[in-house]
């Protein structure tokens, strides 16, 4: 039997790879999750009925701190000699690359899920670009969520073709499909729907994410206000926590809380049964590893408009499952989401084909299989 470790920073990391960690139980892999178990999570890792270890991770950075964490990880790699370590999230990549280093562990995997250094400047991006181009270097090999992703850190030369690549089409969990049951989630929807007062006449644009700056949410939120100067029975639905990390500008703050077409909902458990009666999902990011809400829409029968960047350049087709647009456009944004409301018919067929190529590409039986081809290539 083979032994997995799979390292993330916070457990919270794991609720995209949830169903992927169940199916490679099923398949007989022996699986156990390293991480930072007091962090606040909105799931119980229990229920994945495999161990859990802790590691008392930081997200940020701190030498002392992060020094202990080396020492108390290598210590478990060295007991538990796993066949595969597989890190994600940046601080746990990091840590896991060198702790795997120092207990001789042979197959060391890390899979990037977007870069945060993408939209800084100065020194602190310099310092995160060297620490990928060090996870890069003391792995076995480097996994990431998309192939542009690829193709953008390739070029970036923080890894060679040869030790970056996607596997697959791209999706770090996948799409579980068994939970987006549209019949199950259309019930509830309809009441929630009915407790925003959205009416059947209403249009209605959704974001579903964390709530700052990185997002696009300026941007969307100032498009959305210029589209309602022009057309009526328009709503647009943010779910997600608002962060004080990376914040949106204030004036958009109040424009969300002033406008009353525009319905700020926080964080929810169960984004899908918002989307499900959303006519098109909008995701104006600055940066993104792949785009997993992308999917997890399409899932749902609805197109997305989202940023020509690398990420969501492959969870959106664009012309055929949604629509890309230029980065931070208002202009373009208005002039798309303006479209979507001229072309209902095509919008409704963008959405069946955003379905078709989410089942096939993205399902989470999908994506665990093409993870473990790759992982049967190491032995």
């Amino acid at each position: 039997m083979i032994k997995i470790a799979r390292i993330t920073t916070v457990p919270f990391a794991f609720v995209h790879i949830k169903d992927q960690i169940r199916i490679l139980k099923d398949q007989g892999y022996d699986i156990t999750l390293i991480t930072c178990v007091k962090e606040s999570t909105s799931f119980d890792l229990d229920d994945l009925g495999v161990k859990v270890l802790n590691v008392n991770f930081s997200r940020e950075i701190n030498l002392w701190k992060d020094f202990r964490c080396l020492i108390e990880l290598t210590w478990i790699l060295l007991r538990n000699r796993f066949d595969i370590i597989h890190s994600s999230t940046p601080k746990a990549g990091l840590i896991t690359a060198l702790a795997g280093i120092l207990s001789f562990s042979k197959v060391r995997i890390h899979t990037f899920t977007g870069q945060r250094w993408q939209t800084l400047k100065g020194i602190k991006k310099k310092l995160l670009m060297l620490f990928d181009r060090l996870i890069v270097l003391l792995n076995s090999k480097c996994f990431t969520d998309s192939p542009s992703q690829s193709e953008f850190l390739i070029k970036n030369k923080i890894g060679s073709r040869e030790k970056v690549s996607c596997i697959g089409d791209g999706s770090f969990g996948g799409v579980d499909f068994g939970r987006f049951d549209l019949k199950r989630i259309g019930e509830k929807s309809i009441k929630i729907k009915e407790g925003l007062k959205i009416s059947e006449e209403d249009f209605v644009f959704i974001y579903v994410g964390r709530v700052v700056k990185d997002k696009g949410i300026n941007e969307l939120v100032e498009s959305f206000l210029q589209l309602k100067e022009e057309a009526k029975n328009l709503k647009l639905v943010i779910v997600g926590p608002l962060e004080v990390d990376d914040p949106i500008e204030k004036i958009t703050l109040e424009r969300i809380n002033n406008c009353k077409d525009i319905v700020s909902v926080g964080y929810v458990s169960d984004p899908e049964t918002y989307i499900y009666f959303a006519d098109v999902f909008c995701i104006p990011s600055y940066r993104e590893g792949f785009g997993t809400a992308v999917i997890e829409a399409a899932a749902l029968n609805v197109p997305s408009i989202g940023t020509d960047i690398p990420g969501l350049r492959d969870s959106i087709k664009d012309l055929e499952t949604g629509y890309l647009v230029g980065l931070k456009e208002i202009e373009g944004l208005t002039v798309t989401m303006k479209k979507c409301l001229r072309e209902k018919i095509e919008l409704k067929k963008m959405g069946e084909r955003s379905r078709e190529r989410a089942e096939r590409l993205f399902s989470s039986k999908v994506v665990s299989e093409h993870l473990i081809e790759a992982y049967k290539h190491f032995f």
